[in-house]
């Protein structure tokens, strides 16, 4: 029994105590939460959604649970008091009922894998200006299985409030607020640099999936190619985050890119990462696939670097049956396959963590190191127990 708990606790460290570096930057770790992006708009537009991307105006990790109460103050990341709106993307892993619930000034509504989903009181729809008297809920039943959450909320005028409970099937009961940690925040790392070989680095962002250029991310077209304004051609890019397999089983995965590209993946969950595309060349559009690689269930780290010389920018990883060499049947993997991993910066290279702006600074870094060293001084307890005990 003694040898037993301590190969499992050995295990669980090896598993989770991976690290892998690219230029001045470590990474490891999930990050669990959301991430948080916020939307600026103006004034009263009927018909219109203030939730769009070219309202998109800022960007951060929020490992915390939603619980927003801002009154008459304002929104810091874009300090405004009144017209703005923000979502937050998380991935779970679940099946059965869940009941959402949410107290807010002014609209919310969610979307699940894609699908509305539709807070309601006693009024119909809380997608309106209204005040958080009532408390707004809604029941999704998904199947087993990695499902993306995206939580709207908008603030027309006066006071401002968010706050989001539910009532999972596991374990069943109403919880105000929702624990942030039973989600991964959704995404990868974006890092762009001036010069094709990670010269200088010019911006970060966020993105939900590797699909670039795409219209999603106006951030990314002729005149602002690798995301940073007036960086159009002789730039480098890493992406970075964790790759979830839906289930153990055998992969294939591909990338398309103008210029060249390297994918490295962690293919036996140690934190090795093991080169499976490299054509660092120039090249217009192409479709280049890895061999078959055997994954189990759950998230893997990657890295995929880029780089762009001169005309078209394209930068794309997909995965299936279709890494066959023709670009018109490539799929890219979805978002809810792609979540964000925890990042250490060093030298004058700033990490891609919270912040108030699109490119904000670190200052949830204390929240990520005060869990292993509970987990630490946990763990030596129960060792302790069981040695006593062996003895005894």
């Amino acid at each position: 029994m003694k040898r037993a708990f301590l190969g499992v606790l050995v295990l669980f460290f090896v598993k989770n105590g991976f690290s892998f570096t690219a230029g001045n930057c470590s990474y490891k770790d999930l990050v669990l939460g959301y991430l948080e992006e916020g939307y600026s708009y103006t004034a009263d537009a009927p018909g219109t959604d203030p939730i769009s991307s070219s309202n998109l105006a800022s960007q951060r990790l929020w490992p915390a649970s939603i619980t927003y109460v801002w009154g008459e103050g304002a929104y810091a990341p874009l300090d405004k008091i009144d017209y703005f709106a923000i979502r937050w993307r998380g991935v779970f892993y679940g099946s059965g009922s869940h009941t959402f619930y949410a107290t807010t000034d002014d609209g919310v509504r969610g979307y699940l894998d894609g699908s509305l989903m539709t807070f309601s009181d006693a009024s119909g729809s809380c997608w309106r200006d209204k005040g958080a008297t009532t408390e707004c809920s809604v029941t999704v039943n998904p199947s087993a299985g990695y499902h993306l959450l995206l939580l709207d909320y908008y603030e027309q005028g006066g006071s401002a409030r968010a706050t989001f409970g539910w009532n999972p099937p596991d374990p069943p009961g109403k919880v105000s607020p929702i624990p942030y940690d039973r989600f991964m925040a959704q995404g990868v790392r974006m890092k762009v640099y001036s010069g094709t070989n990670f010269n200088s680095l010019a911006c970060y962002r966020y993105a939900y999936s590797i699909t670039f250029p795409s219209s999603e991310y106006p951030f990314w077209d002729t005149t602002t190619e690798g995301g940073c304004a007036g960086l159009v051609d002789n730039f480098s890019v890493r992406f970075t985050g964790f790759i979830i397999a839906p289930s153990d089983g055998t992969y294939k995965f591909c990338t398309v890119t103008d210029d060249g590209v390297r994918f490295y993946l962690d293919t036996n969950d140690d934190g090795q990462l093991e080169l499976l595309i490299d054509k660092w060349i120039p090249q217009g559009a192409t479709e280049w696939s890895s061999n078959n690689v055997t994954l189990t269930r759950g998230p893997h780290a990657f890295l995929m670097e880029y780089y762009e010389g001169g005309g078209d920018a394209v930068a794309r990883l997909g995965w299936g049956s279709n890494c066959d060499g023709n670009i018109g049947t490539f799929t890219p993997i979805p978002p809810v396959n792609l979540v964000m991993i925890d990042e250490e910066c060093g030298g004058n290279e700033p990490s891609t963590e919270g912040g108030g702006g699109m490119f904000g600074c670190s200052y949830f870094r204390g929240k990520f190191l005060i869990y292993p060293i509970l987990l630490i001084f946990i763990t030596a307890i129960f060792i302790k127990i069981i040695l006593k005990r062996g003895e005894a």
